[in-house]
C-alpha cells in the first residue's frame, strides 16, 4: 500500500510539472527569425535570429500534423519520419502523439532548427504530456540569443540512434572506384 500511494505522489507530481509546461503566451514573429544555410557542416538549412531574443522567451511551437501512432507508421514504415517529433505519454493516458512537418504549408518555423548536444543548445523544449495541450512541443530560450545566431536543441538519443542506423545500411562506395569512375568519363569525353 505504501509503495502504491508513494508511486501516486510522484505520478501526481510528473502530472504538476508537466501541466506546467501548457503555453499561454502567442510566440514570437517569423519575422524575427531567418532560414538560411547552417552553420553546421552538411546540415543544409537552419533557423537563425533576426533579433535578440532574451533568455526563457517562448518562441513557438513545433507545429504540423498530428498522427496517431499508426497514422505515423503508415506513412513512415520504416520509422525514418524526418521532420517528426513525438510526444510520448504514460501508458494510461493514450498512445504517443506525432507532429510532422514535413510539408512546409502546414507546419512552422521549428522545423528549419538543428541538433547539437544538450549542452551547446541555445533552445531548449518542452513537451506537454497532460492535459488539453497534451502532445504539443514548445520552444524556449535556454540563454540570450543574438541576431544572426543559429537556433538549435538537442533532437535526443533516439533521433541519433535512428540516424546511425540509417548510415549503417547504406554502405559508400570505395573513394578509388568513384575515382576511377570519373577518369573513365573523363577519358572518354576528352576523345581518349
Amino acid at each position: 500500500v505504501a509503495a502504491a500511494a508513494a508511486a501516486g505522489v510522484g505520478l501526481t507530481a510528473a502530472a504538476a510539472v508537466t501541466w506546467s509546461h501548457n503555453e499561454a503566451r502567442p510566440p514570437l514573429s517569423d519575422s524575427r527569425f531567418v532560414v538560411q544555410d547552417s552553420l553546421i557542416p552538411f546540415a543544409g538549412q537552419g533557423l537563425f535570429a533576426a533579433s535578440p531574443v532574451r533568455e526563457g522567451e517562448y518562441l513557438f511551437e513545433y507545429a504540423g500534423e498530428r498522427l496517431s501512432e499508426e497514422e505515423y507508421f503508415e506513412r513512415y514504415r520504416s520509422g525514418e519520419g524526418r521532420y517528426v517529433a513525438v510526444v510520448d505519454t504514460l501508458a494510461l493516458l493514450g498512445e504517443p502523439i506525432y507532429t510532422d512537418a514535413a510539408d512546409p504549408a502546414r507546419s512552422g518555423i521549428a522545423r528549419w532548427m538543428n541538433s547539437l548536444p544538450e549542452g551547446e543548445c541555445n533552445v531548449r523544449k518542452r513537451k506537454q504530456r497532460f492535459g488539453g495541450q497534451r502532445g504539443r512541443m514548445f520552444f524556449y530560450a535556454a540563454r540570450p540569443i543574438e541576431p544572426g545566431e543559429e537556433l538549435t536543441f538537442d533532437y535526443g538519443a533516439a533521433y541519433w540512434d535512428a540516424v546511425s542506423a540509417q548510415a549503417a545500411e547504406v554502405e559508400p562506395e570505395e573513394p578509388a572506384a568513384d575515382a576511377r569512375r570519373l577518369e573513365g568519363t573523363t577519358s572518354a569525353n576528352s576523345g581518349q
